[in-house]
């Protein structure tokens, strides 16, 4: 269950079920490949439709944890994978007279999360799922991925992140045409705990087939974990 909106689709107030059956196949140790179809509806409003899925993906194996001890040498081949969740707000400024087909003076300002796994001290695959709260921009969403470079100003706490994210938005009267936008991040961040960060940043998107262009400011908060997997 979730929201939806934007594209002529009629979802009336947003809300919208998914139901969907997949069958998974393992084509390696870790790495799987799934195929299903579902039914989508948005009870509210007239949309029915059903769909189709394929997905790739990568499944960690995590050590069973429970009241008996376990031994060491059991151990020996998992390791830590670092992660990092986002609370951010962000704000878009116009940076195209065109770049929305009403309201065109007027700001839009999202909230949402974005997801952070770390190949390497430097080097990290981001997600994104942000959506408008402001603005006159209602039912717009976006969902991105990409990746970044993380860069430790040496003992300091301070850090910089610079990110070029790809995907797909659509919603509140932005001229994104097919939905297809591209955005680069620069944030400047300061590590107030072992496991908790905040950063300011600035950014640039635009989509590949419309109007729209727009400057990102936005600010963050952070929360930094590890999973101990194999």
């Amino acid at each position: 269950m979730g929201v939806a909106g934007g594209g002529h689709v009629s979802t009336a107030g947003g809300f919208l079920v998914d139901a969907s059956l997949s069958l998974q196949q393992n084509i390696a140790d870790a790495l799987f490949v799934e195929l299903g179809g579902g039914y989508v509806v948005a009870p509210e409003g007239d949309f029915k439709a059903t769909s189709l899925n394929a997905y790739v993906g990568y499944q960690y194996d995590m050590p069973d944890i429970g009241e008996a001890a376990v031994a060491d040498i059991s151990l020996a081949d998992f390791e830590q994978h670092h992660l990092r969740v986002r609370y951010v707000h962000q704000t878009y400024i116009q940076n195209d007279p065109k770049w929305r087909n009403h309201h065109p003076e007027l700001n839009v300002r999202l909230l949402g999360i974005q997801n952070d796994y770390f190949l390497s001290e430097s080097f990290y695959l981001s997600g994104q799922g942000i959506a408008a709260y402001a603005g006159q921009a209602g039912n717009y969403m976006i969902g991105l991925v990409g990746g970044g470079m993380h860069y430790a100003w040496g003992d300091t706490p301070v850090f910089t992140d610079l990110e070029l994210l790809v995907g797909a938005a659509g919603g509140g009267g932005l001229d994104v045409a097919g939905g297809l936008v591209v955005q680069s991040n620069l944030d400047i961040g300061y590590q107030l705990s072992e496991s908790n960060r905040v950063a300011l940043s600035y950014g640039e998107m635009k989509a590949t087939g419309g109007n729209f262009k727009a400057h990102v400011v936005g600010a963050s908060i952070s929360c930094d974990f590890s999973l101990f997997a194999r």
